[in-house]
């Protein structure tokens, strides 16, 4: 990793290209037709947005992770895409304690703990407020999370039924 928690990139930019492509594939796919849909989920501004899916910066990992959340991917997708492998789509992977009970859903926890134990408390922080969000909308329905679905987006409700 390079200075400031930024993930490397090749000198040349390819990398930044692919994942520029593969950005824009995953958000029109979640039915976020505008670059401005997608400003309004990530706390991030249009024009950081504009330079990440014209291949033309790098971020640092909070920015990454943000972006992560707002497309489904799994956290570290855009460090794999930019070292040439591909992001891991959420919604594709059971969650780790589902269906667990007892030793088992207790073992998946401390998992869990022991990976966070690894951050910063600022990116702990993001992470558990994800479970949180994910949990709230299995539990109480879509809308739930922080930035609406993107159908209802595109309906123009925002999540309102």
């Amino acid at each position: 990793m390079s200075e400031e928690g930024r993930d490397p990139v090749p000198a040349d930019g390819s990398d930044l290209g692919r994942l520029a492509s593969l950005v824009v594939e995953r958000r029109l796919q979640l039915g976020m037709a505008t670059r401005q849909a997608f400003s309004e989920c990530v706390a991030l501004t249009y024009r950081v947005l504009t330079d990440v899916e014209n291949g033309n910066r790098r971020l640092g990992r909070t920015a990454y992770a943000e972006i992560e959340r707002a497309l489904g991917w799994a956290w570290g997708s855009i460090a794999a895409v930019l070292s040439g492998g591909m992001p891991t789509v959420l919604d594709q992977n059971p969650s780790l304690v589902d269906g667990l009970e007892g030793d088992a859903e207790i073992a998946a926890i401390a998992t869990i703990v022991s990976v966070l134990d690894q951050h910063s408390a600022a990116e702990r922080y993001r992470i558990l407020r994800y479970i949180n969000s994910r949990y709230a909308e299995d539990e109480h329905g879509p809308g739930a999370s922080d930035c609406s679905r993107p159908e209802d987006q595109a309906r123009g409700t925002g999540g309102a039924v």
